[in-house]
């Protein structure tokens, strides 16, 4: 299964992602419908081959661990000390379980974890699995030292993973969080940011924004334009082109839409632009047509009050292309392309604000009216 992935890779960096290769085109063909720059976190590599058959994704509302280590790697276990937790302190552990009686209380379920052949590959490939007799398996991982665990071949050809304290009498199915309709969940695709292009928003703004332009040559040109309808440079006119522009960058950066949280049902998808959550939706619309069920969960990470620290992350540009980027080589590329009119704003966690929007935008270009420069938060709060 993992080899199968791979193989439909283009590049060394769509691999490291982490996202499945059959998802990964949809993103792309998405990126260029929306004339847009889509950046991700990288997905966790356990949850990759999961994704690609079809198991669901867990949003905002969920908080137990998932595993990293044996049979139930990548999936979100109800014993917590199944999960990456497993070896912590009482207190850790006990405060977990609140967290997934929290997640059972409020619609998923608690569902026997049960793997395909492809999946238990792919352990072994991993490492995760170092051997397996008569469905008793093996693993270096010191949770193996208190626990035993073995598959059974159920009659559609799945294995039913169950375990027991070693020295324990019966094995128990072990049970791993699911949705509201009983399919077990791993990580969703975390969304970085998305740097919709001013052309988006040519109605919101009133304005001729085209797909060529950069957001300096459309602000010259739309003083150019005042200058020779008015017989001469008019301040007014400058300024009140300006608020158009303005208008069309808070309808770009969704100024209003993150001021509340959305839902979508039941679930808690978190702040979100109208903008991006047409791009969510069709992620999610051509993750479905490749048999994967929703992966972009909820907004972006600049929308998130905690922020993460990633190293690196992962970048589509609007023409499709891909690369992994680090951090200081992000903050070079988000400047280029707020130059050819892609709109990005920085979390405010990261404790820079009120300038995100205009540089190396709207407010360096010419004919910004004087005091109408890169301090402008009414844009951004």
């Amino acid at each position: 299964m993992q080899q199968s992935h791979q193989a439909g890779y283009a590049n060394a960096a769509d691999r490291e992602s982490g996202i499945p290769a059959a998802v990964l085109d949809g993103i792309k063909a998405v990126a260029k419908e929306k004339n847009a720059t889509l950046m991700f976190r990288l997905v966790n590599p356990h949850s990759t081959s999961l994704i690609a058959e079809g198991v669901a994704t867990k949003g905002l509302g969920v908080h137990a661990k998932s595993s990293d280590w044996g049979l139930q790697a990548g999936y979100i276990p109800v014993n917590p000390n199944l999960s990456k937790l497993f070896g912590r302190a009482p207190e850790v552990i006990a405060r977990a379980n609140n967290d997934v009686n929290s997640s059972l209380a409020h619609g998923h379920t608690a569902v026997d974890l049960t793997l395909s052949k492809e999946r238990l590959d792919y352990l072994r490939q991993a490492g995760l699995v170092t051997g397996m007799a008569d469905g008793v398996v093996a693993s270096n991982h010191a949770g193996y030292e208190q626990f035993e665990f073995r598959v059974k071949e159920t009659s559609d050809g799945r294995y039913a993973v169950q375990y027991r304290r070693k020295g324990g009498d019966d094995f128990e199915a072990v049970k791993v969080i699911g949705n509201a309709a009983g399919i077990p969940l791993t990580a969703d695709i975390d969304m970085f940011a998305i740097m919709p292009h001013l052309s988006n928003f040519r109605d919101s703004a009133r304005s001729s924004v085209t797909s060529g332009d950069s957001v300096t040559d459309y602000l010259a040109r739309t003083r150019r334009a005042a200058s020779e309808a008015t017989g001469g440079l008019n301040p007014e006119r400058i300024d009140l082109l300006w608020k158009i522009a303005r208008a069309g960058a808070r309808s770009a950066v969704g100024t209003e839409a993150r001021r509340q949280f959305r839902y979508d049902g039941d679930m808690n998808i978190g702040v979100i632009t109208d903008f991006e959550l047409q791009v969510r939706n069709a992620l999610n619309r051509r993750a479905h047509a490749v048999g994967a069920q929703d992966v972009v969960q909820h907004g972006t990470e600049q929308n998130n009050p905690f922020p993460e620290a990633d190293e690196k992350i992962f970048v589509v540009s609007a023409t499709g292309e891909s690369q992994m980027l680090t951090r200081g080589q992000l903050k070079e590329y988000i400047g280029q392309q707020r130059g050819e009119g892609y709109v990005f704003y920085e979390n405010r966690a990261y404790g820079v604000a009120g300038k995100s929007l205009f540089d190396d935008g709207l407010g360096t270009a010419p004919g910004v009216p004087s005091g109408r420069s890169k301090s402008s938060p009414d844009v951004l709060e």
